[in-house]
């Protein structure tokens, strides 16, 4: 991908938009999200490090020590997906692109060449939250400290079949807003659908919503603090709801009366719906959606968050296998600055 190509995928109208080729994809923006889950409060997933075969004494203090979660930056995003699919295709599993450019010159290409950077790949993992805690969190060889390290601020994550990337920037950040990230899981829900935010700010959110087709719920802090955590909801919803297409967006206030959304202009979609981008440039307010009426299978006032159902349904560089158990592969690379001659 050329740069010039790489910079007009960039563009957007607002953070947390999907642009019009439909990036980031669910699985980055997933990655991305899960990242900053364990960044919150790393000790809170041995289960899944013990899967992945580590556990919290391979960590070190810092590794421990919960950090801020990351901010999306589409540049980040565009070059980590752009290498995900050179290493698929080319099947060059590195670093270096199958041309030979290094991943600090790809990053640094679209990046302050004044900040860190650093890169995660992997391969071979059955989905984002396994690469993710079982594989990056439980390789010494630089991936965990790319997670956990307190220098980087912005993640930008890129998935290509099985093959994934991380690139990390230090860039400093201005006007950020408390949302980082925020999704539905899973992808494609059968009967129940989560929707997950991280936050960062002083102090809790005032209100921080998930409108569902113009009806809202109330998130509640799962994992970190009230004020640098990530906060959800699991919501069931009857078995026709796969028949319709719905659309969501994150609304919060803070403490300091600062209200916005997530995405900032649009809203994201999942279910049946006749869209390559899995997103509208449209938000819904309370009681619009689905004709006004709501979800099919839910009842509640209008401004109600509780609803019930009313009927209805680096150290490897391959892939390897072992007594017939697949190996999945993993690296990791770092930059401090770009020397210059």
């Amino acid at each position: 991908m050329d740069l010039n190509t790489l910079l007009l995928l960039t563009t957007v109208s607002g953070y947390g938009d999907v642009n019009a080729t439909g990036h980031p994809y669910w699985s980055e923006r997933a990655m991305h999200l899960y990242t900053n889950l364990i960044r919150v409060e790393p000790e809170a997933f041995e289960a899944d490090y013990i899967a992945g075969g580590c556990d919290l004494s391979a960590f070190s203090d810092d590794e421990r020590t919960p950090k801020p979660p990351l901010y999306f930056n589409a540049a980040l995003n565009e070059v980590a997906r752009a290498h995900s699919v050179d290493m698929e295709s080319s099947g060059n599993f590195s670093h270096s692109s199958s041309d030979g450019t290094s991943f600090s010159d790809r990053v640094w290409a679209v990046y302050d060449q004044d900040t860190p950077i650093g890169e995660n790949i992997a391969y071979g993992y059955p989905g984002v939250w396994e690469t993710v805690a079982e594989g990056w969190m439980c390789s010494s060889s630089g991936h965990r400290e790319s997670i956990m390290s307190a220098d980087y601020t912005e993640l930008g994550c890129g998935t290509s079949g099985t093959y994934a990337t991380q690139d990390f920037g230090g860039a400093s950040l201005t006007g950020s807003g408390p949302i980082a990230m925020a999704i539905h899981a899973p992808e494609v829900p059968y009967g129940e659908v989560a929707f997950m935010a991280d936050w960062t700010d002083e102090e809790a959110p005032v209100r921080l919503r998930v409108l569902l087709e113009g009806r809202p719920y109330d998130l509640t802090l799962l994992y970190g603090t009230s004020g640098q955590g990530v906060y959800g909801i699991d919501t069931v919803l009857t078995s026709d709801f796969a028949d319709s297409c719905l659309a969501y967006h994150f609304r919060y206030t803070t403490a300091s009366g600062l209200e916005g959304t997530f995405p900032e202009d649009g809203s994201y979609l999942f279910g049946d719906c006749d869209s390559d981008t899995m997103w509208i440039a449209d938000q819904r307010e309370l009681g619009t959606g689905l004709g006004g009426g709501g979800l099919p299978g839910l009842q509640g006032t209008e401004d109600s968050s509780t609803w019930k159902r009313s009927g209805g349904g680096c150290s490897v560089t391959s892939g390897a296998t072992i007594a017939g158990i697949f190996l999945p592969g993993l690296l990791a690379a770092a930059g401090r600055r770009r020397q210059r001659t």
